[in-house]
């Protein structure tokens, strides 16, 4: 299976000041790295960025869809990847 493209994230912080021209922040959000994959068939788990998460659990803008035995697969609105470790 071909690794997914890595992800790359922005999020722009807005603040407004009375008078003034609203001024914008780049914050970098860390791509999903998939550390360990714990495999129980009745609720099997995974390690992303040093967080244990579950089918249905929330990494970044994204949701876990599932996870198998060798993959974890992210989904938001407008993408998929599939996440394997290396």
């Amino acid at each position: 299976m071909a690794p997914s493209p890595q992800m790359t994230h922005t999020v722009i912080v807005t603040n407004v000041i009375t008078n003034a021209a609203p001024t914008k922040t780049v914050i970098p959000v860390t791509p999903p790295k998939l550390q360990a994959i714990v495999f129980n068939s009745s609720r099997p788990s995974a390690i992303i960025n040093k967080k244990t998460v579950f089918v249905g659990s929330h990494v970044a803008d994204f949701r876990v869809a599932s996870i198998t035995v060798d993959s974890v697969t992210l989904i938001n609105e407008s993408q998929t990847n599939v996440l394997t470790l290396e």
